[in-house]
């Protein structure tokens, strides 16, 4: 199926802005499910701009403004096509080698995620045992039913461990989550950041396990789906946590502060590609679909 997608982000900031340097992972991640077809990426002001490959397989544009500024716009749009993702049925053990140089960077601890401050809760969720499949699906449903979903009590910095301790948070916070319980049991995760389809709103998260058998399959926490998320999500980048993928990430010279004031995204099934110029207009419309 192909999709039409559109990302804009608007930074502000209270005072002028000297140079500004980010690091976009904006583009949809080639994989078995999922190819981009075309995509453009830019800022506004408008900045010189590299691209490249991280050690993920995250298609990265660096894009640095030194026009001074006190408001930013970053934004991306494209195509790309979709295939559904199914699980297949039957499972497997849970015994992967953990000394598999492979998977280390989706076994061990990471920014925002630490297994060994999980391993004994992970030991003792309802249903663990030793079907990989099984014990995932019981993790991501304990998460969803257990972590509630709310702003506010959280941040991009909270760490797994706090957001068990908290019970509260975004899929952000869900995904490290239960990436640290899985890690915890031996199963390599990674964490996924991208947008809903036929949505529009904000970035998701979801994460991805290993299965020997059939590769990395989906899971998302926060519509309690294992395997079988269709092509109802769109995957811009993926690592060992948030820090790895985030969509924007970067620095600024300034002698004030500055933050993210609005982020927009739309994806639909739709031939008709959005260009720049109509994705921001329709972002200073306040995401509505008809601009003037």
């Amino acid at each position: 199926m192909l999709l039409s997608y559109a990302y804009v982000a608007e930074y502000r900031y209270n005072s002028e802005v000297f140079e500004n340097d980010n690091f976009l992972r904006l583009v949809p991640q080639l994989d078995d499910y999922q190819a981009p077809i075309r995509y453009e990426v830019l800022s506004r002001p408008s900045g010189g701009q590299v691209s490249y490959k991280d050690r993920f397989e995250n298609l990265v544009h660096r894009v640095r403004v030194t026009t001074q500024h006190r408001e930013l716009l970053v934004v991306s749009v494209g195509q790309a096509e979709l295939r559904s993702r199914t699980l297949q049925a039957g499972d497997v053990r849970r015994l992967i080698p953990s000394n598999d140089p492979e998977n280390l960077d989706f076994l061990g601890p990471s920014r925002f995620v630490e297994p060994r401050k999980l391993a004994d809760f992970a030991a003792g969720i309802p249903g663990i045992n030793e079907w990989l499949v099984e014990s995932v699906v019981r993790v991501v449903d304990w998460v969803h039913r257990n972590i509630e979903y709310k702003r506010g009590d959280t941040d991009v910095h909270t760490p797994a461990h706090e957001v068990l301790r908290i019970g509260r948070g975004v899929c952000q916070d869900q995904t490290h989550l239960a990436i640290g319980l899985l890690r915890a049991l031996g199963i390599p995760c990674r964490y996924v950041g991208g947008i809903r389809t036929e949505s529009v709103g904000e970035t998701h998260s979801w994460f991805e396990f290993l299965n020997p058998q059939v590769g990395w399959v989906p899971a998302d926490c926060t519509t309690n789906v294992v395997g079988d998320l269709g092509v109802g999500v769109l995957k811009f980048a993926n690592g060992r946590d948030y820090s790895d993928a985030a969509p924007v990430i970067g620095t600024f010279v300034s002698q004030g502060e500055g933050k993210l004031s609005k982020v927009v995204n739309w994806a639909t099934f739709d031939d008709r590609p959005y260009s720049t110029e109509d994705a921001i207009a329709r972002f200073l419309n306040d995401g509505n679909e008809d601009v003037t």
